[in-house]
């Protein structure tokens, strides 16, 4: 009854697997099986609801690391001076070292083998037990699918979480303010039949997935699968975007990618706006199957010149957090949106300060790109100065590479369909169905005029 009511946390789970572990005869394992168990674990898990479970098993954004190996608590609990004489990491592999095998008595065991305790704690946990067997025996030939379904799954829940929590009273006077009727969550769209081309589709600042939701219904009844990200801090409130950074703008598009890779084997991202910064950013880091990228109105710089005085705002604002009575000289300006159902209403000085720094990244990353990549972008677009697309087009170093330019004053050609965007993406992204691979180095290649 005591052990009943146990908090059930991620040391736990990772205590009972090894020494589960160990009683199979196993000394070691590697650290891809070890991550995979663990997550599929936390999956099963959190279906119990008489499991009492620590936040870092329920929250998504504390756990998504928990498959790629780089969740902070996990890591921290390998790492940590109660268990370096137990259990270690290298090469990929985590070995279990003798003195976790050692007997020890009642009184010194919690000093001596802190894995044993917390293994011990989760025991008598029957449904708790039986989600970690279960994952034992399924992990081995879970296909990437249903991983892939699983982490979709965890994408859902953290909309779902951060849209709670910046819902309190103490956040509505900006929220009773916003427009945006459009769901915010992401979207994963697959075709009755494959083409076996994935698309992953990136929103653009104080956005939601939903400006993208239409193109990626056009694409899935083409045969591509298709999942629409959503960039931490969108489709919630404008206080969860005030608190993000644009390296967590970047996150959702490499987990969406990892989640795509569970569909195709090759897959291409379009992007707009500032999503398209985001894609090409990604693009720069050669992932695994990339077949190609697609900008839609990427900006380096953009037609409001008052961003300029952005750096200096946001700084003010940091220096005046530290009186208690003043929150900041401007945390939040009003913005005019072309898509008022869809975008914030308002948006907070920082994040255009890590707009102007995503920008600054974008530049340096082109050189990297050695993928496709096609850019479109409105003549006269009224957000981003249309110089932008040239500029990008001209520090890429890839060979293939092209630019169109269609007639506009609006800025959400992609959305609005302004001089049949969708229609010219579509036809790159279904060029690349077609691309042959090099059966020496594997890399995709596809002809496009310059």
């Amino acid at each position: 009854e005591m052990y009943g009511n146990v908090t059930i946390n991620l040391s736990h789970l990772a205590s009972r697997l090894i020494m589960l572990l160990l009683d199979k005869g196993q000394t070691a394992v590697d650290g891809e099986t070890f991550h995979k168990i663990l997550y599929i674990t936390t999956k099963y898990i959190q279906k119990k609801p008489s499991v009492f479970l620590h936040r870092s098993l329920r929250n998504p954004e504390v756990s998504f690391g928990i498959l790629d190996g780089t969740s902070e608590g996990l890591n921290q609990f390998v790492s940590s001076k109660a268990c370096k004489d137990l259990i270690s990491f290298a090469d990929g592999k985590y070995e279990f070292l003798p003195s976790l095998r050692e007997e020890h008595s009642f009184d010194a065991i919690r000093l001596e083998n802190l894995i044993a305790v917390y293994a011990n704690e989760m025991a008598p946990i029957r449904e708790a037990g039986q989600a970690l067997t279960g994952a034992m025996q399924k992990a081995p030939g879970m296909k990437k699918k249903k991983l892939a379904l699983y982490r979709f799954d965890d994408e859902m829940a953290s909309y779902e979480w951060q849209k709670e929590y910046f819902s309190k009273p103490r956040y509505e006077k900006i929220n009773d303010q916003e427009t945006a009727t459009e769901s915010g969550a992401p979207f994963l769209l697959q075709p009755k039949q494959s083409n076996g081309l994935g698309v992953v589709l990136v929103h653009g600042f104080l956005a939601s997935p939903a400006e993208m939701r239409g193109f990626g219904e056009r694409l899935c009844a083409a045969g591509h699968p298709v999942i629409g990200v959503r960039l931490n801090g969108h489709g919630t409130s404008p206080w969860d975007l005030r608190g993000r950074t644009w390296q967590h703008w970047q996150e959702p598009v490499r987990r969406g990618y990892g989640i795509m890779s569970g569909f195709c084997e090759r897959i291409c991202i379009a992007g707009f706006s500032s999503g398209g910064a985001l894609s090409l950013i990604f693009a720069a880091e050669q992932p695994q199957g990339l077949a190609g990228v697609v900008t839609i109105a990427t900006p380096v710089k953009f037609r409001n010149k008052s961003l300029i005085f952005v750096p200096l705002i946001h700084g003010a604002n940091k220096l005046s957090r530290w009186l208690p009575s003043f929150e900041g000289i401007m945390p939040f300006r009003k913005n005019k949106s072309e898509h008022p159902e869809i975008n914030y209403g308002h948006m907070a000085i920082r994040s255009l300060y890590e707009l102007r720094r995503m920008v600054d990244t974008l530049e340096d990353r082109l050189p990297a790109i050695t993928s496709p990549v096609f850019l479109v972008q409105g003549d006269e677009d009224a957000v981003v100065d249309p110089v932008s697309a040239k500029i990008i087009l001209d520090n890429l170093k890839t060979e293939n590479k092209d630019l169109v330019i269609v007639a506009s004053k609006r800025h959400g050609i992609l959305n609005e369909d302004i001089g049949n965007t969708q229609e010219i993406v579509h036809s790159f992204i279904t060029s690349l169905i077609a691309t042959s691979s090099d059966p020496i180095s594997g890399q995709s290649k596809i002809a496009i005029d310059n």
